[in-house]
């Protein structure tokens, strides 16, 4: 009657069990002390510093209390000992701390204990002008915690007595064992244009008006800046092992705030453990972190899910964004590996067992070495298998010094290998062929072959009082020849074709003229889509038969030798080799959506065109007679003859290669399958 069988529109599992049983390892966790040893437990530290109603706290609690029962412990002997010392739950919600508290307590509720370390902190702006900003003030190693007055009564605090609520004794630097947390996402900068009424999304909760919400974004840049004080201090006194990179990132969102605090809390050989958004694989303002991760961290384990509903790719049940799983042991030493091992579920685990067994089937081929390597062979990876059942893949990744690894989230492994090869070996190695039957292709930069344009509120921002900060306004066409035409907007009807006309104009501000002609010196004719939707927009790149200036949903490209070479470029990026190597750099954050900014575009790899081995007449020719012809939506790339058409120009015409390749059976059209099968590419629209 409660619950009946299949009648449930939608059921999301916490990552609690998933997350603490790969957190806690048997065999790593307590180094070389053993599970059974009640006094290694007392001396653990573990903490959750948004832990909202305490589930992570209690899958943990649970995971160490399971271990040391294995090992012939008793956990109700130092259930106190845990309560009092060994776990840190801090929220600004009360009603989240009381749960937090009483989930922990209820393990063994005859066992008294004294106190916790579970407080409520304030947020906000006090009646007395004090301005806090609950968890973020663990950014200031010298600072002290407000905790509300309820927070003693809960705990059986005499209301007169004073706590020391400095951040040293609460939550020291480099004290802990553990960092378990699921942070919030929202974003501490807003973009051009959102919520206007909402001046800082992240300091918005509790009806916080325009004046509070910029007082507390104010209070939040100046404890990042006393990182960066600490660290000068630390320099200037030789104290290197004491210095906290910052990474913290307002357009990553309050998760990277969070990401930056367990970074500064965990010691030498702690363990990381987060949910955190999709983004931070490959967004650009996660670069930081990622760079960390890569630099300072070992053991690294990034789980993704890959379904065609962005909802349904969140381990967490109150967003409804694709997130991942991040696992990471710190180290005082470079990392004797930098690589990650990725894990990429088909759908959300169902239960506390079905978690508990993906953990043991990652462990199980971590410990057997036997996992497929992104770099080796267009193979995929290993399979999660569960009797009959196929849970996801398994691949071992390398990460770069600066954090860059490609996309995690595709079902198919290959796909990704295929990227890699092509960009890091300039040879396309398609599935099913042998080595040798791999074939070099010149593969560079986008950066290396053209400049990028102007960002878009380069050409028409204004401060939050309509002062002008640029030098156009932007409006529809007006006349038939305008002086500065743009590309500024998406209609997938009118972007059919690789030749699309421009549907605005800029009208210059008074006072800008010279800004003006400036901006149009970075005009173009090609134009690179930053918000790609692969499920309902043809193209990667537009080319406008003549020069225009580039908005926010096209920046242009500008600097090509010749019309030529933009034509070349023009037919990789719209071909099924542009598509991947859009979509192996992109943000998938969004199901059926590809995004990137304006700053990472230049990295996006792409065919060298400068290079002799490409023969630009062909591409000219072939562009100039398929520019014309309507294309299909990119993920049905596999069905649409006119791509095909663009697939044969560029790799028989333009680059020699055999037209086998081009087969209804051959490699290639298998790889066109396989991308366009992908959850990430069909967005749903694709069975």
């Amino acid at each position: 009657l409660v619950a009946p069988d299949k009648q449930f529109d939608l059921v999301i599992m916490n990552p609690a069990v998933l997350l603490a049983n790969l957190a806690i390892s048997e065999e790593k966790f307590l180094a070389n002390k053993q599970w059974g040893d009640a006094e290694a437990i007392k001396e653990l530290r573990i903490a959750d510093f948004s832990c909202g109603t305490g589930t992570l706290l209690g899958m943990a609690y649970a995971r160490i209390a399971q271990l040391h029962e294995l090992h012939g412990g008793n956990m109700p002997n130092i259930h106190s000992d845990m309560m009092e010392h060994v776990i840190t739950g801090l929220d600004i919600m009360p009603s989240g701390v009381h749960l937090t508290a009483a989930t922990l307590a209820g393990f063994y509720y005859k066992v008294n204990f004294k106190d916790t370390k579970i407080y409520t902190l304030a947020f906000g702006v006090d009646k007395d002008d004090h301005i806090t900003t609950g968890s973020l003030e663990l950014l200031d190693p010298q600072g002290n915690l407000l905790i509300p007055l309820a927070t003693y009564k809960m705990h059986g605090e005499k209301q007169e007595k004073e706590k020391d609520m400095s951040v040293e004794n609460i939550a020291p630097d480099k004290q802990f064992d553990l960092v378990i947390m699921n942070p919030p996402y929202t974003r501490a900068t807003n973009h051009e244009g959102d919520h206007a009424d909402i001046v800082n999304p992240a300091f918005a909760a509790f009806g916080m008006d325009e004046q509070q919400q910029r007082r507390l974004a104010e209070r939040t840049r100046y404890l990042l800046k006393s990182i960066k004080n600490n660290n000068k201090n630390n320099n200037k006194n030789n104290i290197t092992n004491k210095e906290h990179p910052k990474v913290a990132n307002g357009y990553a969102g309050l998760g990277s705030y969070f990401f930056q605090i367990a970074d500064m809390k965990l010691h030498e050989n702690g363990q990381l453990a987060m949910v955190l958004p999709l983004s931070f694989v490959v967004g650009s303002s996660w670069q930081g972190a990622r760079s960390l991760i890569a630099k300072h961290y070992e053991d690294i384990i990034v789980i993704t899910i890959a379904q065609s509903k962005t909802k349904d790719c969140s381990f967490s049940a109150d967003t409804s964004m694709a997130e991942c799983l991040l696992l990471a042991r710190k180290t005082d030493t470079p990392p004797s590996s930098n690589r990650i091992v990725s894990v990429t579920l088909n759908t959300r685990p169902q239960n506390s067992i079905e978690s508990a067994e993906i953990a043991k089937l990652i462990k199980t081929h971590i410990k057997q070495g036997n996992i497929s390597r992104l770099e080796d062979a267009p193979i995929g990876g290993v399979f999660l298998e569960a009797g009959d059942a196929s849970l996801g893949q398994i691949l071992d990744v390398p990460i770069s010094d600066d954090g860059y690894c490609p996309a995690l989230s595709l079902r198919s492994p290959e796909i990704l290998q295929v990227a890699w090869i092509l960009h890091r070996e300039q040879r396309l190695w398609l599935p099913r062929q042998s080595r040798e039957e791999s074939v070099a292709i010149p593969i560079t930069t986008i950066d290396k072959i053209a400049k990028r344009g102007d960002v878009d509120r380069k050409l028409n921002g204004e401060k939050r009082d309509g002062t002008p900060l640029a030098p156009f306004d932007i409006h529809p066409i007006f006349s038939k020849t305008p002086n500065y035409p743009a590309l500024w907007n998406h209609d997938a009807k009118k972007e059919q074709l690789m030749i699309v006309a421009p549907d605005a104009e800029g009208h210059v501000r008074r006072g800008f003229v010279d800004a003006a002609a400036e901006c149009w010196r970075k005009a173009s004719r090609i134009h690179y889509n930053r918000d790609c939707r692969f499920n309902s927009q043809p193209l990667i790149v537009a080319v406008t038969e003549d020069i225009a200036l580039g908005g926010r949903a096209w920046p242009s490209l500008y600097d090509f030798p010749s019309p030529q070479h933009e034509h070349a470029f023009a037919l990789w990026s719209n071909s099924t080799l542009g598509l991947l190597c859009h979509l192996c750099k992109a943000n998938l954050q969004q199901s059926g959506r590809g995004t990137t900014t304006i700053s990472q575009i230049p990295s996006f790899p792409t065919l060298d065109v400068n290079d002799k081995r490409v023969n630009l007449a062909a591409a000219d020719a072939a562009f100039h007679k398929l520019k014309t012809l309507p294309l299909l939506p990119l993920y049905k790339a596999d069905e649409d003859r006119n791509r095909h058409a663009i697939d044969k120009a560029l790799l028989v015409d333009t680059l020699n290669l055999n037209p086998d390749l081009l087969a209804p059976d051959g490699a290639l059209s298998q790889l066109r399958k396989k991308i366009c099968l992908e959850p990430a590419i069909h967005g749903g629209k694709k069975s």
